[in-house]
Order: C-alpha cells, then sequence, then structure tokens
C-alpha cells in the first residue's frame, strides 16, 4: 500500500509554501489568478481534445515566438516521430515493434520525450474510442517540468516538437502539456500512476514574456497535481460521480541525499496498457524508456542538460511491460525516508532469486505480478529487461546478474578474426571503481587481443585517457577509431552498442540504459537496462541508434 501520509500535501500547506517560495497562487493548479493570465476553459463533460479540435483552426505560420521562426517542419508524420520503427515477428506469438530516438545536443527534434507525450496522447485516443475498456499509465521520471508540452497535431508544422507552455494547458498551435494529458486521462477514468524525484535539484524555468519567470521549488510540481486532484471530477461519460483523486496517485520518495537520494530514484520511463495509433489502430503494452530527464525545457523544447538523449518504444511486448510496472509498483511501496535500503536490499534479493530460478526452467513458479526481470527465451532471442539494484556482488566480474559484464565478455572471447564493433557514451564516469576501471580494461584488451582492419571504436569516458588506444592503427589494426576525440561534446544518453561474432553467427547487441556509471549505478540507484539482442537479418535498433549516436562507427551499411 503506498502510503498516502507521505506523498499528499494538503491545501493549506501547498498554498503557503507557494506563496512563501514563488509568490504565486496555487489553488489554481496554473496560478492564473496570482499571475493574472489566461488559462484554456472547456466544458467539464467534454475532454478536452474535443474542445481542442472543435474550437481551433489550426495556424500554419510561425506566430509561436521568434524561437520557431528559424525551425521548419521536421517533415516526421511516423506515429512518434521516431528515427525509425523496427518489427519483430513471432516474439512469443506476438508481433513486437520498436520505435527508436535520439536527439543531438542542442537540438529540437527527434526527442524522445515527444514520443512519450505522444505515447500518453494516443493511449488517451483509444480511451475516446473505447470508454468502457480499463486504461492504465504509468510515469516516472528523475526530473520532470509541468510545462514541458508536444505537439500533437499531425497537421501543424510544429508536429515533432516540445516547447514550454507557461500561462496555458494547451494552445491553438496543437501543443498540450504532458502533465495536463497525466491529469486529463484521470479524469476520463485511466488510472494514472506518477513516480516523480523531487529532491535532486530546484527546476528551472526561463521565459523572457511570462509571469513564471522564477526559480520553481519542486513543490509547484506536487502542488499542480494535488490542487487539480482535490478539485476536478470526472468526465460524467467516462467516471460519473468520481474525482481524479480516484484515478491519480502521486508516489513521491522521500529518500534522501544522505541516501544517495540525489540519483536514488533515476528510472525515466512511461507504460500505457493500449493505445490507437495515428491510423486507428489498436495496440497493446506501450513501454517507453529512455536516458532523458524531462526539466528545464526552452521555448524549443530542448532540454537544460543540453546533451544528447537516446529512448525507445516497444509496444505489444507483454512481459517487459508487465515486469517494468512491477518495478514502478516496487518502488511505490518504498516511498519514506527510512525505506530505501530495504528496497534496495529486496530487489537485489528478488533478482536474485528470479534470475536463478529462470536459468533452472522454473520461470512459471515466479508470482506473475512479483517477476522484476526479464531474460528472454527459447521464443524470444530479442529482448532482456533489468532493473537496477542489480543481483550479484559489487567487486567481482559478474557475468550472470550483471549483462554489461557479460556481454563484454563475449566481445573479448569472440570468434578469432572476425570484426568487432563497439561504441559507448558513458557520461559522469570516474574511472574509480571497480567496474569501471574493469570495463575500461576489457575493452582495451578486446581492440588489442583481436586486431583487425574492420574493427570499429567510438569510446567516450569522461575522466578516460585515450592513450590505450594510440597504439592502434587507423587501417592496419581497425578501421575506425575516436576515443574521447570531443570532450566538449555533451552526452547524456547512455547507449551501449556491439557488434561480435559467436560460434559463427554475427551478434548485434544494443544496451539502453538510464544508468550513470560508477558502482552506485548497480548498486545504489534505480535505473532500467534493456537489452535488445538483433540478428544479421534484422537488426534495425542496432543500425538506427548507433548511426544517431556514435558520429562515424556505425553506419548504415556497417
Amino acid at each position: 500500500m503506498i502510503n498516502t501520509k507521505r506523498i499528499t500535501i494538503s491545501a493549506v500547506s501547498v498554498l503557503l509554501a507557494a506563496v512563501i517560495i514563488a509568490g504565486w497562487i496555487l489553488m489554481n493548479p496554473l496560478g492564473a489568478d496570482a499571475a493574472n493570465v489566461t488559462t484554456y476553459s472547456y466544458n467539464s463533460d467534454t475532454p478536452f481534445f474535443n474542445d481542442f479540435w472543435n474550437n481551433y483552426e489550426f495556424k500554419d505560420d510561425n506566430s509561436i515566438d521568434r524561437w520557431f521562426d528559424t525551425l521548419g517542419p521536421t517533415g516526421n508524420d511516423s506515429n512518434f516521430a521516431s528515427l525509425g520503427t523496427t518489427t519483430y515477428a513471432n516474439v512469443n506469438g506476438k508481433t513486437v515493434t520498436v520505435d527508436s530516438f535520439n536527439r543531438n545536443p542542442k537540438d529540437s527534434i527527434n526527442d524522445p520525450n515527444f514520443g512519450e507525450g505522444m505515447l500518453i496522447y494516443q493511449c488517451i485516443q483509444y480511451k475516446a474510442a473505447h470508454p468502457e475498456e480499463d486504461l492504465e499509465i504509468y510515469f516516472a521520471s528523475y526530473r520532470m517540468s509541468v510545462t514541458a508540452a508536444v505537439c500533437v497535431n499531425r497537421d501543424s508544422r510544429y508536429f515533432g516538437y516540445m516547447r514550454s507552455l507557461f500561462e496555458e494547458e494547451y494552445d491553438e498551435h496543437g501543443f498540450v502539456r504532458i502533465s495536463f494529458m497525466l491529469v486529463e486521462a484521470a479524469r476520463m477514468g485511466i488510472k494514472v500512476v506518477i513516480l516523480p524525484h523531487l529532491n535532486s535539484y530546484a527546476q528551472h524555468q526561463t521565459s523572457s514574456t511570462s509571469p513564471y519567470h522564477a526559480k520553481k521549488n519542486p513543490l509547484y510540481y506536487s502542488a499542480y497535481f494535488s490542487a487539480v486532484t482535490r478539485n476536478k471530477p470526472c468526465y460524467t461519460s467516462y467516471a460519473p460521480g468520481k474525482k481524479v483523486s480516484n484515478f491519480l496517485t502521486l508516489a513521491q520518495p522521500g529518500w534522501d541525499v544522505a541516501e544517495r537520494g540525489a540519483d536514488m530514484q533515476h528510472i525515466k520511463t512511461c507504460l500505457v496498457n493500449k493505445y490507437l495509433d495515428k491510423d486507428g489502430v489498436a495496440h497493446d503494452w506501450g513501454v517507453f524508456f529512455t536516458s532523458a530527464n524531462l526539466d528545464e525545457l526552452d521555448y524549443l523544447g530542448r532540454n537544460g542538460n543540453t546533451g544528447s538523449q537516446t529512448g525507445v518504444i516497444i509496444t505489444n511486448h507483454e512481459e517487459v511491460y508487465r515486469v517494468t510496472k512491477n518495478y514502478v509498483d516496487t518502488i511505490c511501496r518504498y516511498l519514506g525516508e527510512d525505506d530505501v535500503t530495504e528496497f534496495r536490499d529486496m530487489v537485489r534479493m528478488k533478482q536474485t532469486e528470479q534470475f536463478d530460478l529462470i536459468k533452472a526452467g522454473r520461470e512459471n513458479e515466479i508470482p506473475p505480478d512479483e517477476q522484476l526481470v526479464y531474460l528472454g527465451g527459447e521464443n524470444d532471442p530479442y529482448f532482456e529487461m533489468y532493473f537496477t539494484p542489480l543481483p550479484g556482488g559489487v567487486t567481482v566480474w559478474d557475468t550472470t546478474y550483471n549483462p554489461y559484464c557479460r556481454y563484454l565478455s563475449e566481445m573479448l572471447n569472440a570468434d578469432e578474426g572476425t570484426p568487432i564493433v563497439f561504441t559507448w557514451n558513458m557520461p559522469y564516469n570516474s574511472c574509480t571503481t571497480f567496474f569501471e576501471y574493469t570495463f575500461e580494461d576489457i575493452i582495451c584488451e578486446a581492440f588489442h587481443k583481436n586486431k583487425n582492419p574492420e574493427n570499429r571504436i567510438y569510446l567516450h569516458f569522461e575522466s578516460f585517457s585515450a592513450a590505450k588506444y594510440n597504439d592502434l592503427v587507423v587501417g592496419r589494426d581497425l578501421g575506425f577509431k575516436a576515443v574521447n576525440t570531443n570532450l566538449n561534446l555533451y552526452l547524456h544518453s547512455k547507449d551501449m552498442i556491439l557488434s561480435y561474432e559467436k560460434e559463427g553467427v554475427r551478434q548485434y547487441i544494443s544496451i539502453i540504459s538510464s544508468c550513470n556509471f560508477g558502482v552506485a549505478a548497480f548498486w545504489y540507484r534505480s535505473n532500467s537496462v534493456l537489452v535488445i539482442k538483433e540478428t544479421p537479418e534484422n537488426h534495425g535498433v542496432y543500425t538506427t541508434l548507433g548511426a544517431a549516436t556514435t558520429y562515424g562507427a556505425i553506419t548504415a551499411n556497417d
């Protein structure tokens, strides 16, 4: 059970805190009365998208503001405005798709958070088409801005872009706040669980025209949702007589800095059990994973840390959906300041037991609502799903429980004489822990042990010396080398992408994670680690993410 006492802020305390901190009156969730700005209103029995589509003639001009004047249409009308979609047939009897995203530093398009916003919006569309069905949205973010908005209008020249909306919940150009959509989903009777991390840093929003030009305390976030939760009724055509509070849960961890709270709740994911795509086709089990925080957005929707961001949306994979939902539910049971150690130890212990059962062929003994790890199987050679803290020790090279150790070891022992390709963007790496310097040694040994003019490496490690690779000559020992060639390049994606041959079959491995590195990535923090293992016939994620994130190491034809 979630301790509602810990996560509910009373109306009085929210009002007083907000007035003291920022001078805002937050009983209106957007602070409109205090700021003397206009918010959009709509009929209480009409969901926002009906009002939205019926009352606006969408403009195809440059009138948003001067920043968008320099931007052209993205030209991306795909389901989530992704870089591409990879399809996997007959995965546990289903056809699974993966949409891949990468937003380059200081860029405004191909943002994984845009795909996340569209996933939420399309879940709402499914509910509108099937009001009798039970839907759920699970949203977890390390840091988030309530002003982050995505353009959901596919006919708008701004489709594919994000921006901050300070005074409005949605606008005439097709932008809708993600936070507002979460509340609207609850008003339609969709179960919404929001797991934010608010203890890390105060939020910043900048706007030369907005009355919200201020340093925002995390209370602004919780006040926004708690005020709406108290005051908004559900739509009578979906959930008559109910309030948003019957469907929306704000589960805020109280883990403090002393327990590495600044980084502990670090998972960034979103799940919807059903959604309706742009062609009106229904889909099950959409799961979003990303390296991207959702904070400090400017008017172009660029994230405040300016780093490259990676993400994927997996559709129709029931098992990945289930274990991710179980993990978020588990965090929601351990929200108190003193709960983090118990949570950490329990996750390690439960995953250890489940690993061993799966390896022994006894996966059916794991209760479905408790499973926290997925290792694929005979009918699914592609996907694995892990969550940290990982089991196993932090001072041993553990190829059983740690996928990084396992796949790096396989690369080191690849078929003799066959080429290897390796890329890794590792931000916040100190090169001082056992795992960090062991990773370094394994990678370096692999390229020195198995020299080949077709080998390719792109390696970006903070605090890492490239001198270990100076003796490897391009054209003789390897075909491409970029090791810390531009340390000014802002990174926030964490992908490890590698290819090697094992027993005569080429492997294409993508490890997509929210992990910054250091021992805490595995031992303290709450992170997702998705492994996608592809084949010579079908390696779309490897190629798409590799080409987008590694600046020449991986190209379309390998």
